[in-house]
């Protein structure tokens, strides 16, 4: 995993605290299907 895909998850999980683990997890998952289908 490249440095600019784990800044990506890093804004997810960030963007997910307030909702607590589940948030950060969802945001973490979006990341990862977001890269997986977007980008290729």
């Amino acid at each position: 995993m490249d440095r600019n895909n784990r800044n990506r998850y890093f804004i997810a999980a960030y963007a997910g605290m307030p909702f607590g683990v589940v948030g950060m997890c969802t945001g973490m998952i979006l990341a990862w299907l977001f890269n997986k289908f977007v980008v290729g």
